[in-house]
């Protein structure tokens, strides 16, 4: 059984009772939309992912032929469930939105 000290205190006791989640999500998105995603010299992919905290891949040359054939790219995040909500905001603003910073229309 786990120990807690007092050094760890309640941030100790919230990591045992309640451990961060690596949470797989996926997202099919056309060529253009991951060229948005991924920006002048992956510059936006780089920022999204230091400010989500998520893991984010995109895949191309690993996709069953019959989504290369159709000029589909996935987009692959991994995180605690709000580091992939950071990032799944950010996806939207860079392809729908056009980066603005405002998403009060999605929440």
């Amino acid at each position: 059984m786990a120990t807690i000290s007092a050094a760890d205190g309640i941030g100790g006791l919230r990591s045992i009772l309640c451990p961060i989640l690596n949470i797989p999500c996926r997202l099919l998105v056309s060529v253009q939309q991951a060229l948005n995603i991924v920006g002048p010299q992956g510059s936006n992919l780089l920022e999204l992912r230091r400010e989500s905290g998520a893991k984010i891949t995109l895949l191309e040359k690993r996709l069953p032929v019959a989504f290369l054939h159709r000029g589909e790219r996935l987009v692959v995040l991994r995180g605690s469930l709000d580091a992939i909500q950071r990032a799944l905001k950010g996806i939207i603003r860079s392809v729908f939105l056009n980066g603005n910073p405002s998403l009060e229309e999605l929440e």
